[in-house]
């Protein structure tokens, strides 16, 4: 959800690949390997109104503005930056919600940097600040173009694709299938375990999801790691209407796609088991 009324400056047009260098962290979010560099923009205020644990190292943060300005939509999957307290900056996802006036994140604490600091923000505290949303591969009005979409993650790296999955669903006369190939080490691992299980219930005609666990129990459909053998057996569809969004750790998206370098929006090296099994580049988009 975007926001607004220049509150927030648009970053579009900003040569963003001169002005940083990412390496993916696991689970999706954004970590450093040198310091972000990233240019005044004007960032807003926010305020965080609660938090709630997902698994063991993922919360939920829920913002509003401290302004309390509204919020318009942000572009689904497109990332934004948040300002920690300590200084540090980093791109994160929004994740999709139907509460209109709040801005929800699925954020992994990895105990440094920008999730380390987030994680000891308390709830009520205005520190934490937003600008954006970053420049990104458009799929905005996208989410009932393709007849299939496959939904490849790992860990946190579920945030853009639940966004894409929950506004597909929610779109009103969509008919676009959708399968969701999500990796984690356990089932305690799984984010959103729950929404996801009632989303297939609520959609099983639409929707379907396989589970690839480390650490196999019943809710495995696999054990083990994700890999090429597992993607052929999935995925059946390889026409022209079919998409796939891919997001995780560095080494999940070579084996998926190819490897990824650079900024959020950054598509590098199409390859990986998705070409092997049929698709094109410009069928798959890489978070």
């Amino acid at each position: 959800m975007a926001l607004t009324n220049l509150q927030i400056a648009g970053i579009a047009g900003v040569g963003i690949a001169g002005i940083y260098a990412l390496s993916r962290g696991s689970g999706g979010s954004m970590q450093n390997k040198t310091a972000f560099k990233f240019p005044s923009y004007k960032f807003a205020k926010l305020n965080l109104v609660e938090k709630t644990h997902l698994t063991h190292n993922v919360d939920h943060y829920t913002f509003a503005l401290a302004s309390g300005s509204p919020l318009t939509q942000i572009p689904v999957t497109a990332p934004v930056l948040l300002k920690m307290p300590t200084g540090e900056t980093r791109p994160f996802t929004p994740i999709y919600n139907s509460d209109k006036t709040h801005l929800h994140f699925a954020i992994k604490n990895y105990n440094r940097s920008a999730s380390g600091a987030l994680s000891k923000v308390p709830v009520g505290s205005t520190d934490v600040s937003i600008a954006g949303p970053l420049p990104h591969i458009d799929l905005q009005n996208t989410e009932d173009k393709f007849k299939q979409v496959y939904l490849i993650g790992a860990g946190a790296g579920i945030t853009p694709l639940w966004s894409f999955l929950n506004s597909s669903l929610s779109k009103s006369g969509s008919q676009t299938k959708l399968k969701l190939i999500y990796s984690n080490h356990s089932k305690d691992d799984i984010i959103f375990k729950n929404e996801i299980d009632e989303l297939k219930k609520k959609y099983p005609d639409r929707f379907d999801v396989v589970h690839v666990l480390n650490k196999g129990d019943q809710a495995a459909n696999y054990t083990g790691r994700l890999n090429s053998e597992i993607l052929k057996k999935e995925i059946d569809n390889v026409s022209p209407d079919a998409k796939v969004l891919v997001c995780g750790p560095p080494q999940f998206i070579s084996m998926v796609a190819g490897m990824k370098k650079g900024p959020p929006f950054a598509q590098g090296k199409f390859g990986g088991a998705l070409k092997e099994i049929g698709f094109t580049k410009d069928q798959v988009v890489k978070f």
